[in-house]
């Protein structure tokens, strides 16, 4: 069944279009949702939320534009609102006036590796390049760091948002966004150099 085909049905209500909607997607949908709320029961329960918002919703789906893009921002939004609920009570700025990250900071992730001329300006940094790591253990990295951090980082380089639009998303300054951002691959690095070491050693 073609993706246009699928959408259709389902706006006619189709049960079995929507269980080929869920089948089809729900994988990568739910490693959407665990980036960014930390944990697989919460991620499911967000992504199943996520998923009646689309059937319900899908009639405001143009055609125009990729439907699995349309369905990631859906996704990326109710993960969204489940993190900032969660952090309501316990959400407080950093104190990041001190600290501005620059353009050229903000690129060194941009990549699936490590940006080759940031190895030269970080100590051991040639290391990391050396153990050539792949997008997707570069990911799983952002497990490590604390939550508020990973969450700016997805958005920014896996989701591509701006700083402005992630400002808006999570209610905090722009220069946060970009300070957070710097400062999760700042601590990624520090990650990936430790399994660098690992990796090249053994």
């Amino acid at each position: 069944m073609s993706e246009l085909e699928l959408v259709k049905r389902i706006q006619k209500k189709d049960k079995a279009a929507i269980k080929e909607l869920y089948l089809r997607y729900s994988p990568v949908m739910l490693s959407i949702c665990v980036r960014y709320c930390g944990n697989r029961e919460d991620a499911k329960d967000v992504m199943h939320e996520a998923f009646i918002k689309i059937i319900t919703q899908i009639g405001k789906y143009s055609g125009k534009g990729n439907f699995e893009g349309w369905m990631k921002r859906i996704m990326v939004n109710a993960s969204l609102d489940f993190y900032k609920m969660k952090r309501k009570k316990e959400f407080v700025e950093i104190a990041e006036e001190h600290f501005s990250a620059s353009d050229d900071e903000e690129d060194i992730f941009s990549g699936t590796t490590m940006d080759k001329s940031d190895a030269e300006a970080s100590p051991n940094a040639g290391l990391v390049v050396k153990a050539d790591f792949s997008k997707e253990e570069i990911i799983e990295s952002l497990y490590l760091i604390p939550e508020s951090y990973r969450i700016i980082f997805s958005l920014f380089v896996i989701e591509n948002y701006t700083h402005t639009e992630i400002a808006s998303m999570l209610g905090i300054e722009e220069n946060a966004s970009r300070t957070r951002l710097f400062r999760a691959k700042e601590m990624i690095k520090k990650v990936l150099y430790q399994k660098s070491i690992e990796r090249l050693t053994k």
